[in-house]
């Protein structure tokens, strides 16, 4: 007996309860792009019989990743895109329908339900699965910000899912998050802009990374080769070689005009030097009077210039920014739009399914109020008749209920009346009952006087007995009811014999 004992819960485990609950971890799952993971998920109690096994993706349903089904992993309906990178781990026969994903790619990021369905009862459950990516390095670029700043620029990309970028100076400090600004696209391009004073020694750091553990880091130092003269330089070169090149185009105008005439005598050279430095002077003065305003407005416009260059600039990256958040935008929209084109086209083939047999129930009913109706109406009739016809029975009663009533109370008066005249009866047939008994009375006494002188005492006493018996039974039948006396033949009798 005690095999029997071990084979119980064999068959209790086999067999499908009456309710069960899936067991799946609280918090997601993380794991590396290219790798394997187990989603974990269990029922309470196990069982085999008519066991139902269904991982789907949310929105996919009816194409699930796998599907166990009658003892066996069913290979139609599945998702394509799982076929060959899913399995059962084993162990259903202690509750575990856990789930093993290998490959994993980054568009298995999201929530994978764990359905599970016996003969009475059902349950599901989700995990989440993250998929991490480790991102390029980050590429550091440095662009004068001006006023003895430069703007640095930390780029990287392909990280998954969102990574974190923090700045560092070389003493290994955080730069607060106040003096830069970061993004990050659906595509996990991140990148932050910082803007930082100038130093030929000091660096500053950029790290991005998922974790502490998970990180990358580049360096720069925050110089340009333009730093600290700016715009300035570059103006005054300008404006010295404008300069210089005026002042000889200006000496070959006057001398080919004759205000600069060259002399061999020495002389002569000196006495008109003082005249004609005093005329080149002043010539010469207006000359750069005349060029300095202009090169001091040509500089003006330069500044302009590259003012407007690099506010120019800024709106361009500024723009490059929200062209680049744009586009991630529309490719988010856009397969928004691809996943509700086919959720609506799933839902659709669905409604129709539902419209179908919707259609067919609606058919179904109608049919089935036609024949409630012709039921109803032939109901409805055969009450008709039927109440008719008791309501004649009734009428036909009632006329012979009257009619007994009448007859009961003629046999009632007859009754009477034949109770009055038995009454009566009785009264006279008791008048002459006395009297006949007055009549035996008096002749039991003549009797007894012959009695006494002609027979012996014995005999006397027998004679006097009958007499008084018949007394007794008289005085009997005279108390009895009309019913008593019509049914008793020996009081009948007895009357005859009186009479």
């Amino acid at each position: 007996m005690w095999w029997l004992l071990l084979f119980l819960p064999v068959c209790r485990g086999a067999q499908s309860p009456d309710t069960f609950t899936l067991s799946v971890p609280d918090g997601p799952l993380s794991v590396w792009m290219g790798s394997s993971v187990i989603l974990p998920c269990s029922l309470s109690p196990a069982f085999t019989a008519s066991l139902k096994v269904r991982w789907h993706r949310p929105d996919k349903y009816k194409t699930p990743v796998l599907l166990y089904e009658e003892q066996q992993i069913q290979q139609q309906p599945a998702d394509p895109q799982y076929r060959g990178r899913v399995s059962l781990i084993g162990g259903l026969e202690k509750g575990n329908v856990s789930l093993k994903l290998e490959n994993v790619s980054l568009a298995d990021t999201g929530e994978f339900v764990c359905f599970v369905a016996g003969d009475k009862w059902y349950d599901k459950a989700s995990v989440h699965l993250i998929v991490k990516v480790m991102g390029s390095p980050p590429v550091l670029s440095v662009s004068d910000g001006g006023s003895g700043q430069v703007n640095v620029t930390c780029v990287s990309d392909g990280w998954s899912p969102k990574p974190t970028l923090t700045w560092r100076n070389n003493r290994g400090a955080l730069i607060p998050s106040q003096s830069h600004q970061s993004a990050t696209d659906a595509r996990g391009l991140v990148s932050s802009w910082l803007l930082h004073s100038s130093s030929d020694s000091e660096w500053v750091a950029c790290s991005v990374g998922l974790s502490e553990e998970e990180r990358k880091e580049s360096r720069v130092l925050p110089h340009t080769s333009r730093t600290g003269t700016g715009p300035w330089k570059e103006v005054f070169i300008s404006g010295l070689v404008l300069l210089l090149l005026s002042s000889i185009a200006t000496v070959l105008i006057l001398y080919k005009k004759g205000f600069i005439k060259w002399k061999d005598s020495k002389e002569t050279a000196a006495a008109t030097d003082e005249d004609e430095g005093k005329k080149l002077n002043g010539k010469v003065n207006d000359i750069e009077k005349e060029e300095h305003q202009k090169l001091k407005q040509q500089n003006e416009d330069l500044l302009k210039q590259h003012e407007e260059e690099k506010t120019l600039k800024k709106e361009v990256e500024t723009l490059n920014q929200k062209i680049t958040g744009l586009l991630s935008q529309l490719e988010e929209n856009k397969r928004e739009v691809e996943r509700l084109n086919h959720q609506i086209k799933g839902k659709i083939a669905t409604d129709e399914d539902e419209g179908k047999k919707l259609e067919g129930k609606v058919n179904d009913i109608k049919k089935e109020n036609q024949e409630l109706k012709q039921q109803n109406k032939d109901l409805l009739k055969k009450q008709s008749e039927e109440e008719k016809t008791l309501k004649k029975e009734v009428e036909t009663l009632n006329q012979k209920i009257t009619g007994l009533l009448s007859q009961l109370e003629e046999n009632k008066r007859e009754v009477e009346r034949l109770n009055h005249q038995i009454k009566a009866n009785d009264e006279d047939k008791e008048k002459k009952t006395e009297g006949k008994l007055n009549e035996k009375t008096e002749e039991n006494q003549e009797l007894k006087q012959l009695n006494e002188g002609a027979f012996p005492q014995n005999h006397g006493l027998v004679i006097q007995v009958k007499p008084w018996k018949t007394v007794k039974r008289l005085k009997e039948i005279l108390t009895m009811d009309e019913a008593s006396v019509k049914g008793d033949l020996e009081v009948d009798s007895w009357r005859k014999t009186l009479e």
